[in-house]
């Protein structure tokens, strides 16, 4: 949950906090708070990554009702920082639950210890390019450069 704030307060405190990401709260669910480092000391609004929460605390926060989500969040951060975090806050935000993608159980791998020993050597493997096959060699770049790491030659 990322929340945006009419004022970037977190950098006018005795110790300001100069872009980082902590995650030194205990407070349930809330995970890492991320704090931006652009623009640093800039006047005007800043978005502060309030909540980077994976696992069993991402999955459980999912199924939270949006606007409850984004609410718990902002008390976790005036907990942390103050009135100040209520007071600034503009009531803009973004939620993202990676939980609730279709797409995320491609987008990450976790192996378990067993599956090492089952995985990693088909991991190693060159593996033929259906396009390069094709010999469709620009739309094989062209998705390259578009898609994927910009380091890789074709």
């Amino acid at each position: 949950v990322a929340l945006q704030f009419s004022t970037r307060f977190w950098e006018h405190y005795p110790s300001p906090i100069l872009g980082s990401c902590s995650t030194l709260t205990d407070i349930p669910g809330i995970g890492s708070i991320c704090y931006p480092s652009y623009k640093i000391n800039s006047t005007g609004p800043g978005v502060m990554l309030a909540s980077y929460t994976s696992g069993d605390f991402g999955i459980r926060f999912a199924s939270l009702p949006e606007l409850e989500h984004v609410q718990y969040v902002l008390d976790a951060m005036v907990e942390i920082h103050g009135q100040v975090a209520r007071e600034t806050y503009t009531g803009r935000f973004s939620r993202k639950c990676w939980a609730l993608d279709p797409l995320e159980s491609a987008s990450w791998a976790n192996p378990s210890i067993g599956m090492h020993k089952l995985y990693i050597p088909t991991y190693f493997e060159t593996h033929n390019n259906l396009l390069l096959e094709l010999g469709l060699v620009d739309e094989a770049k062209a998705i390259t450069e578009k898609f994927m790491a910009r380091w890789i030659s074709v």
